[in-house]
């Protein structure tokens, strides 16, 4: 059931989220202040637990072209392109050579939808 789910994804939150924490503090020496998040159908949930963490912001994105499966840059530039709408927050991963090949065409579709 869903509630349980969430419940038992909040209590496991509680947890992961500071280790987290600690761990970009431990390699940075500052504390983060934007945890980024998806829609997993967990959101409610993930939001609340970082809250909780005391992170003021919890940034998301909506177009995942699931780029870090390195699934190549044709498929990479569809499915950002295929998602791409007023307001969109698109992942993308440092070092995956599809993303990197796809890049200029993913910034050519941007700039001609805010064009039109």
């Amino acid at each position: 059931n869903l509630q349980v789910c969430m419940k038992l994804w909040k209590e496991a939150l509680t947890h992961t989220i500071p280790m987290a924490t600690e761990f970009q503090i431990h390699f940075t020496q500052e504390r983060p202040t934007i945890l980024g998040n998806y829609d997993d159908g967990f959101r409610m949930a993930h939001d609340a637990a970082a809250g909780d963490a005391g992170y003021p912001m919890v940034a998301g994105w909506d177009v995942e072209p699931f780029d870090y499966r390195d699934p190549g840059a044709d498929l990479v530039q569809q499915r950002v392109i295929d998602g791409l709408h007023g307001g969109a927050v698109v992942s993308l991963h440092f070092g995956h050579p599809g993303t990197v090949e796809a890049l200029p065409a993913i910034l050519d579709a941007v700039a001609a939808s805010v064009t039109h």
